[in-house]
């Protein structure tokens, strides 16, 4: 905007400093002018076309399920956009999709185009998944901390606690858990939850190597909409980050 103000300054500048009287037919000063009218348009062409424009809105993925938390995720989208992200979220159909890709490539190469990542690690576990798969949110995260992108993890006390409970039974490893058959209930819907939220904070890991494995604890809705806030607000500092490839 102000590479704008000053190139439409300098063009109004020269306009008046060199007047062109009625009774005056000089093509040459005409010709002049034309050219640098050509010259100013083009410079302002350039500046909008600019791909690392600061003005380029951030694009931010969020992945979770969806059932049960529609009221939340109308929530976030709402604020990332009142902050002037790009949101891409497959709940309000803005994530972009291609008839040449299955569900699980275009969410996974949403992943991947996308900026930055949010997750949200609810007591379901989510679609697209079996016994031998993983969910297309699970799949996503392991993407997202493969690519080491810039991301922020959210993750529900019931996926937690159930997580301390079982370690405390001596059921500590995903391999320990498989042989458990969890029956049908409200706390929890699939073990698997809890193998994203110990991606998500890296527990394979040794503890000094492990970075970027915060992840914020919630209990209800309210919990998470100020997280989001809090953490994506700071858009300056944000972009910086992925400026400087961190």
């Amino acid at each position: 905007m102000l590479k704008k103000s000053i190139l439409l300054f300098c063009f109004l500048g020269l306009v008046f400093v060199m007047p062109i009287h009625a009774n005056e037919e000089n093509s040459s000063r005409r010709s002049h002018l034309k050219v640098s009218l050509d010259r100013v348009k083009s410079l302002l062409s350039q500046s909008n076309d600019t791909p690392n424009s600061s003005n380029k809105k951030m694009t931010v993925m969020v992945s979770s399920t969806v059932y049960g938390i529609e009221p939340l995720l109308d929530d976030i989208y709402q604020i990332l956009s009142d902050l002037g992200y790009e949101v891409w979220m497959s709940h309000k159909g803005t994530l972009p999709v291609f008839s040449t890709q299955s569900a699980f490539e275009n969410c996974i190469e949403a992943v991947r185009q996308a900026d930055l990542f949010f997750c949200i690690i609810t007591p379901q576990y989510g679609s697209g998944k079996s016994k031998e798969s993983l969910s297309i949110t699970h799949k996503e995260l392991l993407s997202a901390i493969d690519q080491k992108k810039l991301r922020w993890v959210i993750a529900h006390d019931h996926v937690i606690f159930s997580r301390s409970l079982l370690r405390n039974l001596g059921y500590k490893t995903t391999k320990d858990r498989a042989n458990l058959n969890l029956r049908s209930n409200n706390m929890l819907g699939d073990l698997r939850v809890i193998d994203m939220y110990e991606a998500a904070i890296l527990d394979s890991k040794a503890l000094q190597n492990r970075q970027g494995n915060w992840v914020q604890k919630y209990d209800d809705f309210d919990d998470v909409t100020l997280y989001v806030h809090s953490q994506f607000k700071n858009k300056t500092h944000i972009r910086s980050l992925l400026q400087n490839g961190k």
